[in-house]
């Protein structure tokens, strides 16, 4: 019995520690990603991150321009202040995305679900495995984010935005996360 206490301890440790695998955050960590780069848009932003006392700031991390106090807990939830981003725990099955402050169109209120947690997707900033696979549905038509591929130990590596002319992939060019650079050399 004390045997499989343990180790259900230690197991549940370990979960808790895989849940925020996927969204990383350190001080002087920074993401830099292209939109749109298969229809020659290239539009580029950076989100680099900063650690203050209770989590970290986030200067660009939805490409709008705005600077976001966000805090991961051990159970994999991603919150802005009181409002809920992400549920990126094992066993999660939807939520809906919530913002502190406006931001880009139509991801405010959406429905996110986890469809699948080995994806494999190549950017430029490499090739990741193991990738978690995100769906979001909202109301709009021709706007707001479709997918998002987290990468273990990376974070956001790709998003599949909806726009008038079609689907358009914003894709991680580059990064250092933990002291880690990507593309690795």
């Amino acid at each position: 019995m004390i045997i499989v206490l343990l180790a259900s301890l230690l197991l549940s440790s370990w979960k808790g520690e895989c849940m925020t695998v996927y969204f990383p955050q350190n001080d002087g960590d920074y993401r830099v990603y292209v939109k749109g780069r298969a229809r020659g848009l290239n539009a580029t932003w950076t989100d680099s991150v900063k650690q203050v006392a209770d989590g970290y700031v986030h200067t660009n991390y939805w490409g709008d321009g705005i600077e976001r106090r966000v805090s991961v807990d051990a159970d994999g939830n991603v919150r802005e202040g009181k409002a809920l981003w992400y549920r990126l725990s094992q066993g999660a099955v939807a939520w809906q995305l919530q913002l502190e402050v406006d931001g880009p169109p139509c991801v405010d209120g959406s429905q996110v679900r986890i469809v699948s947690d080995d994806e494999t997707v190549e950017v430029p900033a490499g090739k990741f495995e193991n990738c978690l696979l995100l769906e979001f549905e909202n109301n709009c038509l021709d706007a707001g984010v479709l997918k998002q591929w987290f990468a273990p130990g990376v974070g956001l590596v790709k998003q599949l935005e909806d726009s008038i002319a079609g689907p358009v992939a914003v894709e991680l060019t580059s990064a250092v996360v933990g002291g880690v650079k990507y593309p690795k050399e």
